[in-house]
């Protein structure tokens, strides 16, 4: 799976779960995004967990808060 397919599955669990469509990609955040909030965020960590079939470190969930890191640290775990 490359980076484009990765960030397409992300982006259709953040829409899931957010309930809302996303647009510009490059500014996809929790800071950006309204609703996603720090309950919103486990129920987004949970979901790509299950979804990718890996598990984030703790210190990781905290430092996963746009899509670009998020993408990064999912494709870092399929390379392994």
């Amino acid at each position: 799976m490359n980076k484009s397919e990765i960030e397409a599955e992300v982006l259709n669990i953040l829409q899931t779960i957010l309930r809302r469509q996303l647009a510009g990609l490059d500014g996809i955040s929790r800071k950006t995004v309204m609703g996603w909030d720090s309950l919103k965020h486990i129920e987004i960590m949970f979901a790509l967990e299950d979804h990718f079939r890996l598990e984030f470190s703790e210190s990781q969930l905290a430092d996963l808060d746009t899509l670009e890191k998020i993408v990064e640290a999912i494709d870092q775990h399929l390379s392994c």
